[in-house]
């Protein structure tokens, strides 16, 4: 009896065992969520990780819709991914797509999860990412080599990120990022290991690592609502030569902290064309190494490099050293049709930018700009900016009081306008059928200005230096 009991006692089990073992769940899991041992359980409708074992899986084996939400604390990978022999803590290859992107992002925003290498290591980038789609949203990344880099990963959108303590640049968009969004980003603390290459964030590379190494057409990047600095080594935005389409607005930036090392004495550096500055403030706070605001030139490769670029409306706070730092500074090739206007310095004053910058601007809106034109000031081509044309002299020049003459005028209807170099008109006269004309400019700031002149088939336009 006993026996028998037994027996059906085991085949009992059995066939239990074997049912469950052909089961089919009547719902297979929409997402799977990661617990600490990295085991799928169902939590909502995302991927919820609280180790560093969860984040690397979930970045490595993501898929288009998956949001990857992380848990307030530390996170310090110890192993490194060594994709294309470049080292990351943080790495994902995968792509999103446009209706459903890949996110990573903080569970608590006020509490946000720091990423980051070994302390004081900076050895690795903190994240590395290589797919298209991703939208990464409220995370601390810190002590890597650099921060964050987007290398061939379009459409991204990197939002309210944190990069701090990190060995190099911040966030760097490279080999043919495009179409990419950072918004509402704070960046400091850069160039700990390597001052001059501490830029706050990056977009391209450099003219050496074109198509060998990297694809130069990282174009279509926007850079809008951050904070960039202090300490901060290099500068605050390197945009590249090979690059287009880069905006750069809404942004604060500080140069406390700036070393100048490896030429690094500028707020921002554009190498690139079609480039848009505009409606950042910059804060000089104190530096002593900062010799201009922005930094322009054309590096010679006959590709995307030192035209068409923009800077509108900006406020650039310079301090006791006002005088000594040009708003704009031409660094080296022969950029052209570099447009500025309607920028504003405080102290007001001076601005000496040198006749060198000056022959590649335009002080005035061109008809190509990122929005419609409000000023209607006369468009200045660099090749009408000269001390003196062949045929109409100013004097004196240096002014030091009185009037300003104008003398060999030709004989027709034309319009006579004083612009400084913000490109704000300070005064306007008509002349007509008259050989010469006096502008009354007793009451001009010390400075430099533009003395332009136009008519029906003429324009010219005098430097002029008011002391």
């Amino acid at each position: 009896m006993l026996f028998k009991t037994h027996s059906f006692y085991c085949l009992s089990l059995f066939l239990i065992a074997l049912c469950y073992a052909n089961a089919t769940p009547e719902t297979p899991f929409k997402k799977k969520a990661y617990n600490t041992v990295s085991k799928p359980i169902i939590i909502n409708d995302f991927i919820e990780c609280n180790t560093v074992a969860c984040i690397l899986e979930a970045m490595r084996t993501a898929q288009p819709g998956d949001e990857i939400v992380i848990a307030p604390g530390t996170y310090i990978p110890i192993e490194k991914d060594n994709t294309d022999g470049r080292a990351s803590r943080f790495f994902s290859a995968a792509d999103g797509d446009a209706e459903n992107r890949i996110t990573i992002r903080a569970k608590t925003p006020s509490n946000p999860p720091i990423l980051k290498a070994p302390e004081g290591s900076y050895d690795g980038y903190v994240m590395r990412i290589l797919g298209d789609y991703w939208h990464l949203k409220d995370l601390i990344l810190e002590d890597g080599s650099k921060g964050l880099v987007f290398d061939t990963a379009n459409h991204g959108i990197i939002e309210n990120i944190t990069v701090r303590d990190i060995g190099e640049e911040g966030i760097h968009l490279r080999d043919g990022s495009s179409d990419n969004l950072i918004t509402n980003c704070n960046i400091s603390y850069t160039g700990i290991k390597k001052p001059g290459f501490g830029e706050g964030l990056y977009v391209g590379s450099d003219k050496s690592q074109h198509h060998t190494t990297y694809n130069p057409d990282c174009n279509n990047n926007t850079i809008e609502n951050c904070i960039v600095g202090p300490h901060v080594t290099a500068e605050g935005v390197d945009v590249k030569e090979g690059t287009l389409n880069t905006i750069i607005r809404n942004c604060t930036f500080s140069a406390e902290g700036i070393t100048g090392e490896n030429s690094a004495d500028a707020f921002i550096d554009l190498k690139g064309a079609y480039t848009y500055v505009y409606n950042n403030t910059f804060n000089l706070d104190g530096s002593t190494v900062i010799n201009a605001v922005i930094d322009f030139q054309d590096r010679k490769t006959n590709y995307n490099t030192g035209y068409r670029n923009a800077v509108f409306s900006n406020t650039f706070h310079l301090g006791l050293r006002a005088n000594a730092i040009p708003s704009m500074r031409a660094k080296g090739g022969k950029p052209s049709e570099i447009h500025f206007w309607d920028n504003t310095r405080t102290p007001n004053g001076n601005d000496p930018i040198s006749d060198f910058s000056l022959r590649a601007m335009v002080l005035s809106c061109p008809d190509w700009n990122i929005m419609p034109c409000e000023d209607e000031a006369p468009i200045l081509n660099a090749t009408d900016v000269t001390l003196n044309t062949a045929t109409v002299y100013a004097f004196p020049n240096p002014l030091k009081s009185g009037n300003l003459t104008l003398n060999n005028l030709p004989l027709q209807a034309l319009d006579i306008q004083l612009i400084d170099l913000q490109g704000k008109r300070l005064l306007q006269q008509k002349s007509r059928q008259q050989r010469n004309i006096q502008l009354e400019l007793s009451k001009l700031k010390a400075g430099v200005y533009i003395v332009a002149i136009t008519g029906s088939g003429y324009a010219k336009s005098l430097l002029l230096s008011k002391r």
